[in-house]
């Protein structure tokens, strides 16, 4: 994959596989982090492989995805 700066504020991954997904969002969030001037933002260690992925801990919740979805939408 790749991250690429296409316009200022406007960055773009192209590439990756399904198996790098975590990896490749980490990569462009700590870009646009650094873009945004890292001094600016307070952060932590990327937590990504350490969660879980929806619905990997209780399968059964995804089988109504728009309660799931409206969930995450309500706690984030």
């Amino acid at each position: 994959h790749e991250i690429i700066s296409v316009d200022p504020g406007l960055l773009t991954i192209a590439g990756g596989k399904l198996t790098t997904y975590r990896l490749m969002g980490e990569q462009v969030v700590d870009r646009a982090l650094e873009k945004m001037g890292a001094g600016r933002v307070s952060r932590e260690p990327s937590r990504s492989a350490e969660v879980p992925l929806p619905g990997a801990r209780d399968p059964g919740a995804l089988r109504d995805l728009r309660a799931y979805a409206e969930g995450l939408a309500r706690e984030h």
